[in-house]
């Protein structure tokens, strides 16, 4: 199975992380709110936290990966930070 498969599954499992569904259709404001505390404690140098928001918006990625797709009909991986 290929990374891509592997990190958004199959079908079934694209419907289940769909921006409607995951965190009541606010899944890439939420992916993004954990972008900008990133963001924030990486300028407190403040690595832990960091890793603790790359960790949690992992769950956000593939709704926001789909959203972007539907809203610009691609997307571009190394538009994702971190």
């Amino acid at each position: 199975m290929g990374f891509l498969s592997k990190l958004f599954g199959s079908k079934e499992e694209e419907i289940y992380y769909s921006p409607d569904r995951l965190a009541g259709g606010k899944a890439t404001d939420t992916y993004f709110d954990l972008l900008n505390e990133l963001e924030e404690w990486q300028s407190k140098k403040k690595y832990s936290k960091m890793l603790e928001c790359c960790s949690k918006s992992l769950q956000y990625l593939p709704a926001f990966v789909t959203h972007a797709v539907k809203e610009s009909g691609s997307f571009i991986i190394c538009s994702i930070p971190g």
